[in-house]
């Protein structure tokens, strides 16, 4: 019996694992077809099912990512699935150890907003579109993540840029979101010219991000810095393009805490990280990245603390943070950003979700802050009842004196409602959006 080959045995299950990574890939674009073509054919799927679908696809991505994380860390082998004919472009996925960081993450914040849909969108009559596209865009952004190569990449960068069109206006009874779709779909395609000029030059699409450090000198390498750096800065709202995020607000706002809090705006850092070789060859176009982040962090500072509408100021804070993270891409310090993009991804995230609820909250502290008898009047009049205590206190256990310290509390406490009462605007503080205990879903 001839013995097998223990490398090829390792390539035999390097192939199946990337077969299965391909699955699990394409699940959530699947669901989200699903769900758009039973809304196009008349017959709609129930909320409830959408969503099950939706939210049950991008689970089974992030699960798969870990496991097959785990596996490629116990055998210390690829996890790869490419295809290629002839002299053709190269398309592949990987999961290496940056992308395996990275998709767990990206997935389950898709999994999350897929959740929180259910009681923002409840009964809106664009659920089905929402969720179709939030689907299509989850293995669009998988497809980035793992890319092996610039086409690839590329593939999945045109496919995410149209998902975030259709859902900046997805209100489009009003003119607002649809003149944000309109300016985002332009910028969409120079940030498209800038990644194919980087496609066409390395290699005619054929190279990997391993392989591109050869396509970076000369004339070829100067046209890639180009087209990438042209791309990463419109892609992550770099300036002159830094205004965009805050105008795509327009849209939902969970698909705007994963688009332009979490995943999508951060599309741009992460081809700068896939790229470096490329970039480091030239030399120059890290020292433009530098300079585009510097400005485009203290402007966005600045406007960021001005902004007097929760999602706007968010998003220019976040125009802000990616800034500094493409400093530090452009300093060399690769796995830092890297790091730090996944933690600026989830704060960002949860602070877009939470801005509906802002005013809520303030209300509530208010009405919490009232209640103890911490009044705007406190200030003013802390000198005087502290005085007051003091002597009551050194009265001595006097009945008249401890009558009194009472009473003059009780006033204080009433008299700081008061104040309050006057001061907070006539706002309902119901919950926005809150599901009907016997609506079901």
């Amino acid at each position: 019996m001839n013995a097998v080959d223990p490398r090829l045995a390792a390539d035999a299950a390097s192939t199946g694992l990337g077969i299965l990574l391909l699955i699990a890939v394409l699940l959530p674009s699947v669901a989200g077809i699903a769900v758009l073509l039973a809304m196009l054919l008349g017959k709609p799927l129930s909320e409830a099912t959408a969503l099950r679908l939706v939210g049950a696809a991008s689970g089974t991505l992030a699960a798969t990512s870990i496991v097959l994380t785990i596996s490629r860390m116990l055998d210390a082998g690829p996890v790869m699935v490419a295809w290629q004919h002839g002299s053709g472009p190269r398309f592949g996925l990987e999961l290496d150890s940056l992308a395996a960081l990275a998709l767990p993450w990206a997935s389950g914040w898709s999994a999350a907003v897929v959740s929180m849909t259910r009681r923002y969108l409840h009964r809106e009559p664009g659920m089905s579109r929402f969720l179709g596209l939030v689907g299509i865009f989850t293995s669009a952004t998988a497809m980035v993540l793992l890319a092996d190569g610039p086409a690839t990449l590329g593939v999945g960068w045109e496919i995410m840029g149209l998902c975030s069109v259709g859902l900046i206006g997805f209100f489009h009874q009003r003119p607002e979101p649809i003149a944000a779709a309109i300016r985002m779909a332009g910028l969409n395609h120079i940030a498209d010219v800038g990644l194919l000029i980087a496609i066409a030059v390395s290699s005619h699409g054929r190279a990997t991000w391993a392989s591109l450090e050869a396509s970076g000198s000369g004339a070829h390498g100067a046209a890639l810095s180009v087209g990438i750096v042209l791309a990463f800065s419109i892609k992550s709202a770099q300036w002159p393009w830094s205004s965009w995020p805050a105008q795509a607000m327009e849209g939902p706002t969970p698909s705007s805490a994963l688009f332009y809090g979490a995943l999508s705006i951060h599309a741009g850092v992460w081809l700068l990280l896939r790229s470096s070789a490329g970039l480091q060859a030239q030399g120059w176009p890290l020292a433009v990245i530098v300079a585009l982040g510097t400005v485009t962090a203290l402007m966005g500072g600045r406007v960021a603390v001005q902004r007097a509408d929760a999602k706007g100021a968010v998003a220019w804070a976040t125009v802000t943070q990616v800034g500094w993270l493409a400093v530090l891409v452009g300093v060399g310090l690769y796995w830092v950003p890297a790091v730090a993009m996944l933690a600026h991804s989830g704060l960002r995230a949860w602070e877009i979700l939470k801005a509906p609820g802002t005013l809520h909250d303030r209300l509530s502290d208010r009405e919490a802050l009232s209640r103890a008898g911490m009044g705007r009047g406190l200030q003013r009049a802390v000198p005087e009842r502290f005085a007051a205590v003091v002597a009551a206190a050194a009265a001595g256990p006097d009945q008249r004196a401890i009558e009194w310290l009472a009473r003059t509390s009780a006033k204080w406490v009433q008299d700081s409602r008061r104040r309050w009462a006057r001061s907070v605007p006539h706002v309902s503080t119901g919950q926005w959006h809150a599901v009907k205990d016997d609506d079901e879903l």
